[in-house]
């Protein structure tokens, strides 16, 4: 016989193919009555069927062993990954160090068919298993990728339900409970449905509940973000670890993606491994996945790329020899593997469908009578394999009855997955009529069919079983009907699913309905838009902003036409949302499009209020606070209210101050935070104007913002509390702190602004209050080291409520007060390093600046800075920060004084620790006078301090009588400013008038002052905790008596300044100090 091949030649004679026999039997059990064989026909079907052929006891026989094996089934599922071994090595050693090399993101990238998600499942999901390692894995959906972080939604859903069968799943829920607060349960479970098994009962009672507080845009996006990340940190600290699959990623939302990036960075979740597939060849570089993939390693995260091509003729030999178990007939299996490899190119789904195909159309059969394949080789060479396997697919789907191509047409367009419940409902047409059994009884064929699979989690729901099955039976679809077939299927949906299930497929719905727009009716298309408009608020509140953009935009759309503004009622609600969203993911140009055209339209300055503060926001972000501060007056004086001027005089703003006085009459915090909410919605909104200029007049008009914080006071005090008043309470305490001179009253207002805080409606300011009341009005009657705790739950509430700039500010101004609080420094560098890379992940690059400089002093001072120049510990250079160029970033790039005052005053501080007064002084008069520029700031004292000591030191050694003169003047002037903040209850800077007085007396001849001066330094210091200032203070003390020719208080000083710098942990000072007085320190 000629071209046909056996797996046993002794048997070729003795064959008598069953396939013919059992291919009729197999098509009457279709239930349909397809003409069709089963893509993969069961072993009990085929061993009942060859029975019923002959009643031999060889067959009988054969019966028995059927009943075992897979005799005479191709074997196409649960294979060998040949070819991929390299690959699947390197997978497992992922696994097995999964927590030991920090988070790290693996992404397999290759065409469709060539084995992507295959590879990932079968070289983690059974390792994980094996190690009890959790793995969850989702899918993102062609059809349905206006889902909002579906694919993260059912991972999630699925470690859930892990969590829920361990052990441990007591402490696990405990964690989380911990973890997570009411509200985040409640933002959680919003955007990532099927999560409830994370909760205990307690808090199943309350999921789904509305949030205490609103928030929305960037602030909304924050906190799911956060939320998820706290989530996955409870949960990985409890298992083995986490293996986290994103398949599909071509097809992402950039919501999802953002998460995915923020997963990998968080470096606090332990033992979680992401791994992400696409395809390559969809994915350009200008596409989302490949623009936040080179963010993620610009940012210094760990991305492995695995690239799969397409297998080697080896490999597919041996795949075909598996799957016709004919591993022991190699050379019989040649041929028809080189004819495989030719048809398929090695693309591996290619290969398994071609070998299905064969199997089929009855050129590949197996004899049951010899226990063997056979196969035609120049038949079988004759086969056409198109390039397009879909249309293959195609032809073998058009063999089923109409009724089952209608419904897998159906769920083709219902997406990868879908629910039995939403299939039904889909189908209930009067075109084609088809009753729930038949539904079921087709479902259950195209799982037996492989066209299929149930989800492991949940029986009622089913994955096409590829993407190329999915695709085909879609294309199956006319072209011409595909909208309409869409729009039918929303309708059904519409109609059928009760107000839950509604309610969860809102977004599917929407985008079915969406398809067939164009063929509706005038009334069906304003309907269409309210659900658009609908679906986008539910984005939106989700925290997806650009999934909700394509839903306001195409309301925008349905109820567009020249009279669409004649009813503008839900028109301008939408032109708002649709404005704030566009702002949130960066469509700037469209944002002030929609509000510019809104904002022509004649309508009351209520109705559009919300377009007015995007646009300020807007502003805002570009730093245009001139456009800003004139829109917000501009509002302002639409709703009513007095001017304000943008040049107040002295003598204005004095006027303020004592009518906002008046209005406090000695009222207590406690007074203060017990007024009535503020209701009036017109105030509100005044309110909310004054809120936004207090931001643009701190940053661009400095002489407004006492204006414009009175006057928000005085709203407060006369009609009552609402968020704005958070900023009102904290702005007054930072100006009666600071310029007006009265600390005491101020820290009454920031104690105020803090109850306020505390209200579930104005909890999204608490993050701002904290930073701005903890770090620029109580350190001026408080001790500083009371602020730094308060500074870091601050960090934490911000990012718990989304408002991260707070947050990022909190953990700024944390950074640089440990610095000035003397905390220990090998305690605080690691904390700089976490401070850094977190507000790098946050892409708040204008504070992490303003932390460079002190993380770098604290790695020059404790010996933890590699490349530190030799012998020059005092310069600001090293691997995180050059002082020159740092300064000159600030000064002419960014135009920021603020970071120019930060950067200055660092290098002043290490000039002093190091004695190096020549370099101060220079520095001192390029940099000017920086306290204008950190005003309450605690760096303004320290600036004060810092000038006064070295203008002594210059007088010190000044050869002209007018040069000591100047200097000294310049110190005094110094110790003036420091005394007047001492009168007031600064208690942090006592120490150093001390010093300055000391030195002052030195500078005048007065030794024996001087050396009382020195005493009382070196007292406050340490009664303060000042271990840094003490150091100095001995040491100055040291050199001062080393003058005298005392050479015991020379001893005793140089050995006390070398404990309290060893106690500091400026190891690298301490051992100068060490090689200066070698006679006095003796190194233990």
């Amino acid at each position: 016989m000629t071209g046909v091949a056996f797996a046993d030649d002794r048997l070729s004679d003795l064959s008598i193919s069953a396939t013919d026999k059992t291919r009729h039997s197999l098509a009457s059990t279709e239930r349909e009555d397809s003409a069709s064989t089963s893509f993969s026909s069961t072993s009990e079907k085929l061993s009942k069927l060859v029975v019923d052929a002959s009643k031999s006891s060889r067959q009988v026989l054969l019966k028995e062993k059927l009943q075992s094996t897979t005799l005479g089934q191709l074997r196409l599922s649960h294979l060998q990954l040949h070819g991929r071994e390299d690959v699947l090595a390197l997978l497992d050693d992922k696994l097995s160090n999964i927590g030991g090399a920090g988070e790290e993101l693996i992404l397999v990238a290759g065409v469709s068919g060539i084995g992507k998600s295959a590879l990932v499942e079968r070289g983690l999901e059974r390792g994980a298993e094996k190690r009890g390692v959790a793995f969850a894995k989702g899918k993102f959906d062609l059809n349905n990728n206006a889902l909002p972080y579906s694919a993260f939604a059912e991972a999630l859903s699925k470690l859930a339900k892990y969590v829920a069968g361990q052990s441990n799943v007591a402490k696990i829920r405990a964690d989380v409970h911990e973890a997570l607060g009411e509200d985040d349960v409640a933002v959680v479970l919003e955007a990532m449905p099927g999560c409830e098994d994370f909760f205990d009962e307690d808090r199943k009672k309350q999921l789904r509940r509305s949030l205490i507080f609103k928030i929305g845009g960037k602030e909304a996006v924050n906190r799911l973000q956060y939320a998820i990340r706290r989530l996955m940190k409870a949960v990985c600290s409890n298992v083995a670890g986490v293996v986290l699959f994103i398949d599909d990623l071509q097809w992402s939302d950039s919501s999802s993606l953002d998460l995915l990036q923020q997963l990998l960075q968080d470096e606090d979740i332990p033992s979680l491994l992401l791994v992400g597939a696409y395809r390559d060849d969809e994915v350009p570089e200008t596409h989302p996945l490949a623009l936040h993939v080179k963010d993620m390693e610009r940012l210094g995260s760990t991305v492995t790329k695995i690239e799969l091509g397409n297998l080697d003729e080896g490999a597919v030999r041996n795949l075909v020899a598996e799957a016709l178990n004919m591993e022991d007939s190699m050379e019989k299996v040649k041929p028809l593997a080189e004819i495989v490899y030719k048809k398929t190119k090695g693309n591996p789904f290619f290969v398994i469908f071609f070998l299905r195909s064969l199997n089929d159309e009855g050129l590949l059969e197996y004899n049951f009578s010899v226990t063997s394949w056979r196969w035609d080789n120049e038949k079988v060479g004759e086969k056409l394999m198109t390039a397009n396997v879909s249309s293959m697919m195609i032809k073998k789907m058009e063999r089923f009855t109409q009724m089952s191509q209608h419904v897998i047409k159906v769920a083709a367009c219902l997406g990868a997955s879908f629910s039995k419940q939403t299939l039904e409902a889909a189908l209930d047409s009067d075109e084609h009529s088809v009753d729930s059994s038949s539904i079921a009884d087709t479902v259950d064929l195209f799982e037996d069919e492989g066209l299929w699979e149930r989800d492991e989690n949940d029986i009622d729901t089913y994955r096409f079983a590829h993407d190329q099955i999915q695709s085909a039976a879609y294309l199956m679809v006319p072209e011409e009907r595909r909208d309409s077939l869409k729009g039918d299927i929303g309708e059904h949906l519409m109609e059928k699913l009760d107000s839950d299930a509604f309610d969860r497929n809102l977004f599917e719905i929407v985008s079915l309905r969406n398809c067939a727009a164009t063929s509706l009716s005038a009334a069906e298309r304003c309907d269409l838009a309210d659900l658009n408009l609908r679906a986008g608020v539910k984005a939106s509140k989700n925290a997806a902003f650009d999934t909700a953009v394509v839903y306001y935009e195409t309301a925008r759309e349905l109820w567009g036409g020249p009279k669409a503004w004649e009813d503008e009622s839900q028109l301008v609600d939408l032109y708002v949302k649709e404005a704030q969203a566009r702002f949130v993911v960066g469509h700037l140009d469209i944002m002030h499009g929609l509000v510019e055209e809104l904002l022509s339209k004649d309508l009351p300055i209520q109705r559009v209020f919300g377009a007015y503060e995007v646009k300020i926001l807007a502003a805002q972000a570009a730093n245009q606070f001139d456009v800003a501060i004139s829109v917000a007056l501009e509002v302002r004086r639409k709703l009513g209210f007095k001017a304000i001027p943008t040049k107040p005089s002295l003598l204005a703003i004095l006027w303020e101050f004592r009518k906002t006085q008046k209005a406090f009459a000695g009222r207590s915090a406690e007074e203060l935070a017990a007024l009535p909410k503020l209701t009036d919605e017109r105030i509100v909104m005044g309110q909310r104007m004054l809120e936004l200029l207090s931001t643009s007049a701190f940053q661009a008009k400095q002489e407004m913002y006492p204006h414009i914080s009175f006057r928000m006071m005085q709203t407060t005090l006369k009609h009552g509390i609402n968020r704005s008043s958070c900023d009102g309470f904290s702005a007054a305490g930072i100006l009666l702190s600071g310029a007006f001179g009265d600390p005491k009253r101020g820290r009454e207002m920031g104690r105020a602004a803090e109850l306020v805080a505390q209200n579930p409606e104005t909890k999204i300011m608490r993050s701002r209050v904290l930073f701005c009341v903890q770090a620029l009005v109580y350190h001026h009657t408080s001790p500083l080291q009371g602020t730094l705790r308060p500074m870091l739950e601050g960090y934490q509430v911000g990012l718990q409520t989304g408002d991260t700039e707070s947050a990022c500010w909190s953990i700024g101004f944390r950074s640089c007060y440990l610095w000035f609080a003397s905390c220990k420094l090998k305690d605080i560098v690691p904390e700089y390093r976490a401070a850094v890379a977190a507000l790098q992940q946050m892409n708040q690059d204008a504070i992490r600046l303003c932390v460079m400089p002190y993380y770098q002093a604290a790695k020059n001072l404790s010996g933890e800075e590699e490349e530190m120049v030799p012998d020059r510990p005092w310069a600001l250079n090293g691997s995180e920060c050059n002082f020159e160029e740092a300064l000159d970033f600030a000064q002419n790039i960014a135009k920021s004084t603020m970071l120019a005052a930060y950067i200055i005053v660092a290098q002043l501080d290490l000039f002093a620790i190091h004695q190096r007064w020549d370099d101060a002084k220079e520095l001192l008069i390029k940099g000017g006078d920086v306290r204008k520029f950190v005003p309450g700031f605690f760096q303004g004292l320290r600036f004060t301090f810092l000038e006064g000591l070295i203008s002594l030191k210059t007088a010190q050694v000044a050869v002209s009588w007018a040069e000591k003169r100047k200097w000294r003047g310049k110190a005094k002037k110094a110790m003036k400013m420091m005394r007047g903040a001492i009168a007031k209850g600064n208690c942090n800077i006592v120490h150093t008038l001390h010093l300055l007085a000391a030195e002052l007396h030195v500078l005048n001849g007065k030794t024996k002052e001087a050396e009382e001066s020195f005493k009382q330094s070196q007292i406050y210091a340490k009664r303060a905790g000042f271990v840094n200032d003490s150091a100095l203070a001995h040491e100055l003390a040291a050199l001062h008596y080393a003058e005298t020719g005392d050479m015991y208080w020379t001893k005793h000083n140089a050995k006390l300044a070398h404990e309290a710098y060893v106690d500091w942990q400026a190891t690298v000072k301490a051992d100068q100090l060490q090689r200066q007085y070698p006679e006095y320190i003796v190194e233990e």
